[in-house]
């Protein structure tokens, strides 16, 4: 998977997606991605989050721990650990 989003990055989106349908209809979500993730959804990423989720105002946040393709999704019933290495 790591040396096929080496080669094809845009694949990540499609594994975050996946991720953020695990939380659907949460009011609160904290979303940490891989900054190049972030940047690859770019000033839609927002509106991408809002609409899997039904989330009013998902935080986004750049971290650089995470490689690309996964994501760490808090929501306020507990953690959706979304990264490869998991």
């Amino acid at each position: 998977v790591r040396g096929e989003l080496s080669t094809r990055p845009e694949l990540a989106i499609g594994m975050i997606s996946e991720a953020l349908q695990l939380a659907a209809g949460q009011t609160q979500l904290k979303v940490r991605l891989h900054p190049g993730d972030l940047e690859r959804l770019g000033p839609q990423a927002e509106d991408v989050v809002k609409r899997l989720t039904a989330c009013a105002s998902p935080e986004l946040v750049a971290d650089a721990q995470l490689t690309p393709g996964g994501c760490v999704i808090d929501t306020q019933h507990g953690q959706i650990d979304a990264r490869l290495e998991t």
